[in-house]
């Protein structure tokens, strides 16, 4: 008789909480798969004559390689199906998806903060008007248009948790149609983001996730309010204590439509307010364009400088250009570099010991390698840079005179240095 009783308890969570089931039963296959692999590497470490303490220290950091994939990648792409069936299935498992919708947002808000805090992306906190190193590129959002974008997003989901408090017949048939409205500006920032990456969809894939599973938010939430409403649409057929008006109300399936409507009394409130704090009317489409790098900027910023392990690269573009006096761009190592005289003249003088003195360049270059590069990452602020190139100075002096003493033309040899090779 128990044997009988198991199975039924099971099919009846089965049908009672399908969701749940099978988010349970995805997260479950794929840590089997990953165990499965796991165990497989090791058994790979041990045939190949590692000893067990090394297959074990693997199989440690594998573990924790696991637990990363799974918080990072599978459990957002788990929460990404969940919403999206939600936006197709009926009010019967409402609960289940609204605690699914938490942990989207908050789940979805810590990922986010996480992959900017831990450096995953290129992506640096700066406006287009700001100098960028190596392969960083700018914040795909104008800091001075970031808070009225917030505004938009925090009204948004104030409205979408005061439909998801509340049944529909419980509130006011205006009151839904403004929070839908609220909620579709929400939405549409949603979408401009999307867009905004959409150059760069393969490497910035993270950031993709909560603003889709947002937009799935909105949509299921919206269609469960039209439903509920109409399956109560018996017992609000008999008020009919507002005339016509309330009557067109009642007519939930045209909430969505009015909803589009009540968008632009809600943008021109919105505008107004933030008038009120210095905020131009435009901002908000500025937020987007007043950037460079992305699908909707309309600016160029200045082209990256590459930090490489040559610390006078460093100093030439970091440092005041009152003190280092840059020329102009050259190229190094296939890099767009800043140039300034100390560092033409320091490369003509290797280039000049390369030549003479080659065994010796060879001691003085693999020196120059091993202690140059922890000096270089070092030299990020403009007084850094100042004061290198300022201890700089006697030794640029020193090979201004061999160049002098050496080189039938050395002015000639200095002006060439991190030219391209065609123009060189």
């Amino acid at each position: 008789m128990e044997n009988e009783k198991r199975p039924n308890k099971i099919k009846q969570f089965l049908r009672n909480h399908p969701v749940i089931a099978f988010f349970i039963a995805c997260i479950l296959i794929s840590f089997v798969w990953m165990a499965i692999s796991g165990i497989r590497q090791q058994f790979t470490y041990l045939v190949s004559g590692y000893n067990p303490w090394e297959a074990s220290e693997f199989l440690s950091q594998l573990t924790i390689g696991v637990m990363v994939m799974a918080v990072a990648v599978v459990f957002p792409f788990l929460i990404t199906v969940v919403n999206l069936v939600g936006v197709f299935m009926g009010p019967k498992h409402t609960k289940v998806f609204h605690i699914f919708a938490g942990i989207t947002l908050v789940g979805g808000v810590i990922l986010t903060v996480q992959y900017f805090a831990l450096g995953i992306t290129n992506i640096v906190w700066k406006d287009w008007s700001e100098q960028l190193y190596n392969s960083e590129l700018h914040f795909p959002l104008w800091s001075k248009g970031m808070v009225p974008l917030a505004v938009i997003v925090v009204l948004g989901i104030l409205a979408y948790f005061i439909l998801v408090f509340r049944r529909a017949y419980e509130l006011p048939p205006l009151l839904i149609v403004f929070c839908m409205g609220a909620m579709y500006l929400w939405g549409i920032v949603c979408i401009l983001w999307c867009v905004q990456l959409s150059v760069r969809i393969s490497n910035e894939l993270p950031l993709f996730a909560l603003p889709i599973n947002c937009i799935f938010l909105i949509l299921r939430e919206i269609r469960i309010k039209v439903l509920e409403w109409k399956s109560q649409a018996e017992v609000h057929a008999q008020k009919e204590w507002t005339g016509s008006w309330n009557r067109f109300l009642q007519k939930a399936e045209l909430w969505p439509v009015i909803a589009i409507v009540a968008m632009l009394p809600i943008l021109g409130v919105l505008i107004c307010i933030l008038a009120l704090f210095g905020q131009a009317p435009d901002t908000l489409i500025r937020a987007f364009t007043e950037t460079a790098d992305w699908k909707l900027s309309e600016k160029v910023g200045p082209p990256n400088v590459y930090y490489d392990e040559h610390y006078l690269c460093t100093v030439a573009a970091g440092g005041d250009e009152r003190i280092v006096k840059p020329l102009r761009m050259g190229e190094r190592h296939g890099h767009r570099v800043i140039v300034n005289r100390q560092l033409q003249i320091a490369n003509a003088f290797e280039q000049v010991l390369e030549e003479r003195m080659p065994n010796g360049h060879r001691r003085i270059r693999h020196f120059y390698d091993t202690y140059g590069f922890p000096i270089a990452c070092h030299i990020r602020t403009k007084r850094a840079c100042d004061l290198v190139y300022l201890l700089m100075k006697p030794l640029e002096w020193f090979f201004l005179i061999v160049l002098y003493l050496t080189d039938v033309h050395p002015e000639d040899r200095i002006a060439v240095q991190y030219l391209p090779r065609r123009r060189a």
